[in-house]
């Protein structure tokens, strides 16, 4: 994880129910991140490659995307509810050094926004705002793949900790609190696979950024509030000495988000609140977002039509994925992979 730079933002002002929140923005920096991504295999006769790649959202805290790939890709969407937008390349093996290997090079550019809640200032009067679109509110509700909050043992775990929202409590009031249990509660532990769904998480009380991020959505989810995880790397170049749990780091991270009313999208960073904060509150990472992170794609469980091979479903796709045709295997197979990150104004 990062260091922690304080940045100075403006001040928007706007207003929830219960207690009268703000959210200061600034814009942050804007970035240009490549992803290099170079695949072989030397017992390999392809035929055609088939990769794909996500395209930046634009979100509250990132505008003015662009996403590029090499070779040259086309627009598509995945065939999930959310039709989230995605890169092809096709790539036919019509030269020699293309049956064993395919380079691809993917290059995202956005202006990064910092976010903080703020409580109202007596007499200060909130901004306009607007509610979610009907259909971007139940895209942000459902209970689907890995964040479902239909198990049994997800429920037990809710109710043993007391986690359903009263009345006529706020959704940040709720939001917070579900946020401090978490925190105090569960532990960070990273293995690349392992089960991230909620209610694996909330049984074992450890998991990692995606599997703390997917058990904060879906409660919120399973109370009424809209939320959504992040899923994306940090905006900072990978150090190829870095390690996590032993595997090459790439500044992968996945963050969280939620809707409250007359607010906007407030950031939540669950994994670094157990990682990072030791503060008596132990609320630096609760609607805190200095604009440091590059979010790729909107919440998990993409699927894919991979033309040859059917469609396919993938968790989280935070580096391109691939498919091939031909003869051979792929028993050699060997990637490499890098990340670079440079501020550009």
């Amino acid at each position: 994880m990062p260091a922690v730079h304080l940045l100075l933002p403006l001040v928007l002002a706007v207003t929830s129910a219960g207690p009268a929140y703000r959210l200061q923005t600034a814009p942050a920096k804007f970035v240009e991140a490549t992803i290099t991504y170079d695949v072989r295999a030397d017992q390999l006769q392809a035929k055609e490659w088939l990769v794909i790649a996500p395209v930046l959202p634009t979100t509250a805290g990132q505008t003015n995307v662009a996403t590029e790939m090499t070779p040259a890709a086309k627009a598509i969407t995945e065939l999930s509810e959310l039709k989230r937008p995605l890169l092809l390349a096709r790539v036919a093996a019509d030269r020699d050094e293309l049956k064993q290997a395919v380079n691809v090079k993917v290059v995202y550019r956005a202006r990064l926004w910092s976010r903080r809640l703020m409580p109202l200032a007596s007499g200060e009067k909130a901004a306009a705002s607007k509610d979610l679109a009907p259909a971007d509110r139940e895209a942000a509700l459902r209970s689907t793949g890995d964040l479902s909050f239909d198990s049994d043992s997800f429920k037990t775990w809710q109710t043993e900790y007391g986690l359903a929202r009263g009345k006529e409590e706020p959704e940040i009031d709720f939001a917070r609190r579900l946020f401090s249990t978490i925190r105090k509660e569960f532990t960070y532990d990273y293995r690349p696979e392992m089960d991230r769904t909620p209610a694996a998480v909330c049984q074992a009380a450890k998991s990692d950024c995606g599997g703390l991020s997917n058990l904060l959505v879906a409660t919120l989810r399973s109370q009424g509030i809209p939320a959504r995880t992040l899923a994306g790397r940090w905006a900072i170049s990978a150090d190829p000495n870095e390690k996590l749990d032993g595997h090459a780091y790439y500044q992968y991270h996945v963050k969280a988000e939620f809707y409250a009313t007359g607010v906007g999208w407030v950031p939540v960073d669950m994994a670094s609140a157990i990682l990072h904060d030791r503060s008596r509150e132990g609320l630096y990472y609760f609607g805190y977002d200095p604009g440091d992170f590059l979010t790729q794609h909107i919440d998990g469980n993409l699927e894919v039509d991979s033309i040859h091979f059917g469609k396919q479903q993938i968790v989280g796709l935070q580096r391109p994925a691939f498919w091939v045709t031909g003869a051979g295997t792929l028993d050699d197979l060997t990637v490499t992979e890098n990340w670079t990150v440079r501020k550009t104004n």
